[in-house]
């Protein structure tokens, strides 16, 4: 880790454990998240975001720009269309993430434990560089999926299994399907 660029906690878009009452940061305690469309205030509907479970972990959506609170309820969202990829979406195995994974959030590999369950973050610069086990932000670096993997999975998830090969063509040649009435 000698060689990274050490940052201020400010430009980290750091969320203290406070601003998520000690749970681990998610889009699940964040006010972006628009709660009716599962989708995020700053990206676009097309999105969804939802928990989901991967050979028997749960993974979870979080961003950099995750702010504590609760999601919106609304039926007038409005949408920024922002790329995910900007954003640093990906979903985080665990129930969302923090420095030292606590309260079974997925922990970052820039947190180094000191005492306790504090410790000091390697990226950001030396002299404010203690960090709290619940504390995260967005340069976490931990066991993750991609977002369009947690698509991939959301969308095939979506259909009940035996419908699901009708829906990707995986039905072998001349299956006949019987229509309930």
């Amino acid at each position: 880790m000698a060689d990274l660029v050490k940052i201020e906690r400010w430009g980290l878009l750091f969320v203290g454990g406070k601003d998520t009452n000690g749970q681990p940061k998610s889009c699940f305690n964040c006010p972006h998240l628009l709660a009716k469309q599962e989708a995020c205030a700053y990206m676009n509907p097309s999105i969804i975001f939802r928990r989901l479970t991967h050979h028997g972990q749960v993974y979870t959506p979080v961003c950099g720009y995750q702010i504590g609170g609760l999601p919106t309820v609304t039926d007038n969202p409005v949408f920024m269309g922002k790329n995910p990829d900007e954003l640093g979406l990906e979903w985080a195995k665990g129930t969302g993430t923090n420095c030292y994974g606590y309260e079974g959030g997925a922990p970052c590999e820039r947190f180094i434990h000191t005492e306790g369950e504090d410790g000091i973050c390697a990226i950001m610069i030396e002299d404010d560089n203690k960090v709290d086990s619940d504390d995260c932000c967005a340069a976490h670096k931990g066991p993750s999926m991609t977002w369009q993997d947690a698509q991939k999975q959301i969308e095939d998830s979506a259909w009940p299994p035996k419908y699901r090969a009708v829906a990707t063509g995986a039905l072998p040649a001349g299956t006949v399907l019987k229509c309930a009435n």
